[in-house]
């Protein structure tokens, strides 16, 4: 049994050696927490992931880290690392860089085909994850949620095969079901056809959610997944500010 010789508190091993954490409470790379404080660290959770390291704004970020310390700038809405510690005896002249770990972003892919219905929106179910650090994407719903507030810019191509003398086609990308900028084409010939789509939204990081729907006007069609090699209908989205 370990001991710590200042709070006089039982030590438990920390499940997180091996990753960089913040300086709160001591707790340091590979170090050994007391075990009341396992469960403050294990209580903050700000995007769905449970951080176990300090968070704060620009003017918050810790005056002495450590190398490899990592903090949640909420002002920045990133993770960021510190690369440089402090010189000399100058107090805040550490360097922080944007951690590599971090992104708040998704793509996925669309790698079998898929049934259109006539007349009416059809969700996109897009079965093959590209990336997704942050694990938003939920297959079951075929929807990203974010969970961090901001502006997200958002794109996606769909591609179909038509059937001669339907009057269009539209892809939308839509925020919690409803449709903003749709793309339309309208086509007289059986050939593959792509509708690329873009826009921007301000998600609120908790409930709000986008997905990918197509509708084809007066009959129904096939919405291409992967051949040759190349996927022919993705979406994905990325943070902005």
């Amino acid at each position: 049994m370990n001991i710590d010789p200042v709070s006089s508190q039982i030590l438990q091993p920390d499940p997180r050696a091996g990753t960089a954490f913040g300086a709160a409470a001591g707790v340091q790379q590979g170090h050994q927490v007391p075990a009341p404080e396992l469960t403050n660290w294990q209580s903050q959770v700000t995007d769905a992931v449970q951080r176990l390291f300090a968070t704060g704004t620009t003017a918050q970020r810790p005056a002495n880290p450590v190398l490899g310390q990592v903090f949640y700038d909420t002002t920045l809405k990133r993770e960021i690392v510190c690369t440089t510690v402090n010189t000399g005896n100058n107090t805040g002249d550490a360097v922080w860089t944007l951690s590599p770990g971090f992104t708040a972003s998704f793509e996925v892919e669309q790698q079998v085909n898929q049934a259109i219905g006539a007349a009416a929106q059809t969700l996109v179910t897009f079965n093959t994850v590209v990336l997704d650090p942050r694990a938003w994407w939920n297959a079951g719903t075929s929807r990203w949620v974010p969970q961090i507030a901001g502006t997200y810019y958002f794109y996606a191509q769909l591609s179909y095969t038509p059937i001669v003398g339907l009057d269009y086609q539209l892809s939308y990308i839509r925020k919690n079901g409803v449709n903003r900028r749709p793309t339309m084409n309208t086509t007289t010939i059986a050939q593959l056809f792509s509708l690329p789509v873009s826009c921007s939204y301000a998600m609120n990081g908790t409930t709000d959610y986008v997905d990918a729907a197509f509708f084809s006007q007066g009959g129904g069609c096939t919405l291409y997944g992967a051949a040759f090699g190349t996927a022919y209908s993705y979406f994905g989205g990325y943070l902005l500010t």
